[in-house]
């Protein structure tokens, strides 16, 4: 399939699988295909799905952290509930006009002024009181942390409040109403409002300056998830199956972060996943998975052996063993439950540059794969022993 054509699949569905055998350059297409898509910007993560991988490794998760001593078991969102969250804070800033990005930039500004402002009291005083029993006890990279009678601490979240004061809300029953913010600062409302009214305080005595700020350019996060099939991905999905096809709709996970459910798969947000399909393990992506991505063939080719590899006769002595290799796949040899198509080796074990590589590959890579494959039933019949270790 045509490379743009890939692309123009994979901006329609946003997700899509790159199918094939091993040795036919899914991973390497995989990443050509994100190098493209973030050439003006945006990120790409690489991981690799393996039988033990769980909802817990991908989206959300527990993770055990020790507090002055003690064991603590926080929440922690994961590869995918995080790179998401990079890709909807683009998404939704490329959207702002720069009228209220400048207001935004100003209030961030004059925050970090406020915050160095509560750490020296929380220094100097032993903490920043904000009612007779809850008090704000540290000052973190993203978050104030306050202690009251509950049994651990709790983090209250520089964004949540700047993005009520952006928002101008200043009434507590507007706060456990206000969407656009943490299922904490909903349910702690009295404590978060006690911050808003000291930061609007605080910023009513500096003059508001507007900051002269360019529309963010919008970015493309490219999540590659390669042997995507070797998990179970409806486990590893979890709720967030759904918000592959709906995306921008907030879903809840089934873990609480700091008082907050919702995970959000947005538009600018990318994946690319490569599936070997001599691995029976496909069995694992169900008929609700395989309908929300495009599955794209990747064939093996003899066209890429002639034009990567240089030398006229390493070139010849590839394609030759490359053709009789193939030939094991034909339906004298090949098991019945078996597709050609889906498990005749790829190109990429026969690209050499020299005859010695091309030796190499052929007793260390190729022969060792084509006697597992007989060894898994793949291959049968009289006398394909004895094809596979005379191969030359």
């Amino acid at each position: 399939m045509d490379f743009s054509e890939i692309l123009n699949i994979l901006h329609f569905k946003r997700q899509i699988i790159l199918q094939g055998p091993p040795g036919t350059g899914k991973t390497w297409l995989s990443e050509k295909i994100a190098a493209r898509l973030t050439e003006a910007g945006g990120e790409t993560k690489v991981i690799q799905f393996h039988p033990s991988y769980s909802y817990e490794d991908f989206v959300r998760g527990i993770s055990a952290d020790v507090n002055e001593g003690q064991v603590e078991y926080n929440v922690r969102n994961r590869v995918l509930a995080e790179f998401a969250q990079k890709a909807q804070h683009n998404f939704l800033n490329h959207r702002k006009d720069t009228k209220a990005l400048g207001r935004e930039v100003w209030v961030r500004k004059i925050f970090e002024q406020f915050k160095e402002e509560v750490l020296a009291e929380v220094e100097h005083q032993n903490g920043f009181a904000l009612t007779p029993f809850v008090t704000i006890v540290s000052v973190e990279d993203n978050a104030f942390r306050y202690m009251g009678m509950w049994k651990s601490s709790q983090r209250m979240k520089y964004n949540d409040i700047i993005e009520l004061y952006l928002n101008e809300v200043v009434e507590r029953q507007d706060i456990v109403n206000y969407p656009g913010i943490s299922g904490l600062a909903r349910t702690h409302a009295t404590y978060f409002k006690q911050v808003l009214d000291k930061f609007r305080e605080f910023a009513a005595q500096r003059p508001f300056q507007q900051q002269e700020v360019a529309r963010e350019e919008l970015k493309n996060f490219v999540l590659v998830i390669d042997e995507i099939n070797r998990a179970n991905l409806s486990s590893v999905l979890g709720e967030l199956i759904y918000a592959l096809e709906y995306r921008g709709k907030a879903l809840d996970s089934i873990y609480e972060l700091e008082g907050d459910r919702e995970i959000t798969l947005p538009p600018n947000l990318f994946i690319i996943g490569t599936m070997n399909t001599a691995d029976r393990s496909i069995g694992h992506i169900d008929y609700a998975v395989r309908r929300r991505f495009a599955f794209v063939h990747v064939p093996p080719s003899e066209g890429v052996i002639r034009e990567v590899i240089a030398d006229e006769q390493v070139r010849a002595s590839a394609l030759r063993l490359y053709e009789k290799a193939s030939a094991l796949f034909g339906d004298a040899f090949l098991s019945p439950g078996f597709e050609a198509v889906d498990v005749r080796l790829g190109h990429s074990y026969f690209l050499a540059q020299t005859h010695e590589e091309l030796r190499m590959k052929l007793e260390y890579e190729i022969k060792p794969l084509l006697l597992e494959y007989l060894k898994d039933g793949i291959l049968q019949g009289e006398g394909v022993r004895e094809k596979i270790e005379n191969l030359s």
